[in-house]
Parts: C-alpha cells; sequence; structure tokens
C-alpha cells in the first residue's frame, strides 16, 4: 500500500480523501523515539499542508503504548487542528499496554477545555464506553464524541454485536464514530452506518481493500464507505456541516445543545500511520 509519509504527501492523502467523500481526517502520529520538538514540529508541518490542500477537517491521536505524557498526547492540540484524540481508559493493545488511568483522562480533558480544543473520546474496550458516558454525566465533557475502534487484540471484539452494544447505550446528543482494525473495518463500519453511527476508514486500521488485494490508498475505504451510506439512504457530509454537526465552533466550556440529522454521515478516514 501507498502510505503516506512526508507532509505533503500526507496532504494529497487527505485531498483524495475528502474527494471521496471524506470530511475528516484522523492522523495517527506516533511519538515515541522522536525528540519533542520535532515531533510537535513535524505535526505543525502535516496541518499546515493539509490546510493548504483541502478543507477537510484534522483530527489528530498521539496515543502510543509506554506511560502517558500530558504534554506529548496533547502536542497537537495548540497547531490548529480541528480535534485531539484522548484515549478513555487504560487497555492492552496487541502484546502492548495503552496507560490511561481515570486522573490522567481528566487531567487531558481540563487542559484540552483550557485550550479551547475539542476533542474525541477514543474507547477500545467496553469500559471505556462507560467511562465516557460517565464523563458526559459529571458535565466533564461538553460535546460529547465517542470514537470507538474495534478489532484490536485485547480490546473490544469486532463482531457485529459490539457495534449494536455501543449504539444502544449512546444517548442521541453523542456523536459516534466506529473504526474496525483488520478484516473488521468493513463490517463494523457499515454496521456503524446502518445504526446511525459514523465512521473511520483507511490504511492506519486496514490495508487490504478486500482478502488478498491491497488498497491503493486510503480514498478506495472512503469511496466504499461513502457509496454503502448512499445505498441505506444517508448522505455523506461536506466538511462544514461535519464542523457543525460536531458542534466545533462552539467554545468548549460554554456548553450547547447540537442536533444531529440521522440521515447524514460523516465519513473520516486516517491520512497516516
Amino acid at each position: 500500500p501507498q502510505i503516506p509519509v512526508t507532509p505533503g504527501e500526507i496532504a494529497e492523502e487527505a485531498k483524495r480523501c475528502r474527494d471521496a467523500g471524506a470530511s475528516i481526517v484522523h492522523l495517527d502520529l506516533d511519538p515515541r523515539g522522536i525528540p519533542f520538538d520535532s515531533f510537535v514540529q513535524n505535526i505543525r508541518e502535516i496541518v499546515s499542508a493539509i490546510r493548504a490542500a483541502s478543507d477537510v477537517l484534522i483530527s489528530v491521536s498521539t496515543i502510543a503504548p509506554g506511560q502517558p505524557d500530558l504534554a506529548t498526547r496533547l502536542a497537537a492540540s495548540e497547531l490548529g487542528v480541528d480535534l485531539v484524540s484522548i484515549l478513555g481508559g487504560s487497555c492492552n493493545f496487541g502484546d502492548d499496554v495503552l496507560f490511561a488511568p481515570r486522573p490522567f483522562l481528566r487531567e487531558c480533558l481540563d487542559l484540552a477545555a483550557q485550550r479551547n480544543v475539542h476533542s474525541f473520546i477514543d474507547c477500545l474496550d467496553i469500559g471505556h464506553v462507560d467511562e465516557a458516558l460517565s464523563l458526559v454525566r459529571d458535565k466533564a465533557i461538553r460535546f460529547p464524541r465517542l470514537q470507538i475502534t474495534v478489532g484490536i487484540p485485547g480490546g473490544l471484539s469486532g463482531v457485529d454485536d459490539s457495534v449494536k452494544f455501543v449504539a444502544a447505550r449512546v444517548a442521541k446528543n453523542i456523536s459516534w464514530f466506529v473504526a474496525g482494525v483488520g478484516r473488521h473495518q468493513r463490517r463494523a463500519t457499515e454496521a456503524a452506518i446502518r445504526l446511525g453511527g459514523n465512521v473511520r476508514v483507511g490504511l492506519a486500521d486496514n490495508i487490504f481493500l478486500r482478502k488478498g488485494v491491497l488498497a491503493e490508498n486510503s480514498a478506495v475505504f472512503v469511496d466504499r464507505s461513502a457509496t454503502f451510506a448512499r445505498s441505506v439512504g444517508r448522505q455523506p457530509v461536506e466538511p462544514a456541516r461535519a464542523r457543525e454537526i460536531l458542534s466545533l465552533d462552539q467554545a468548549v466550556l460554554f456548553p450547547e445543545t447540537a442536533s444531529t440529522d440521522a440521515s447524514e454521515a460523516s465519513v473520516s478516514s486516517p491520512a497516516s500511520e
């Protein structure tokens, strides 16, 4: 697969995904082994390149195995991105472990809010979903948005029932996205679309378009998901509409009720690993 690496390559891929129907591109950026200042500069250059190429919204995750570091986890929060991912709790991650104790999670949310940066809660296990819902009840999240990833070994399984379980628990005023790892990607995301959720697809989660066939880029996954959404009566949205649905123009610390049209779907794509 043609996984983009340089800021220019990532920006080109982001534009392809936007043209295929994505309203958000999600950047999974691994900070391990990179000096912090160099890592921040790399994010800055990628964001700048994407902004020059497209109007697509930008979400960034710097979640990686190892002890949590507040500065690293929120490295993108002052670089002009639209959303940052905050891990919803500690969990197994294949043979590794992702750490996010409850006090650290809340500290991340508080700091992001102070910087007026909107966030996703990354849910890799059922307990993360429950934790996110408790944060909503505690009014620790003003505009709740969940990114649920299924199929990671040691995490939430990729069976259809997992997506149905989440959909049944999430209130209508909560925006939720589903991503499926590897062979789970298509089934999980199509189940989410049927159930009123949104989806994230792309090479960061799966490199095979179908069994034995490597995908050329992330845009082919976006196109497939957008086509499926239309086939079940849902329309992929433009970035401006996604911004409205996700309340991204609202101040993080001043809540306001956001409405979502169930006939629409937002498609997000990881533009890089």
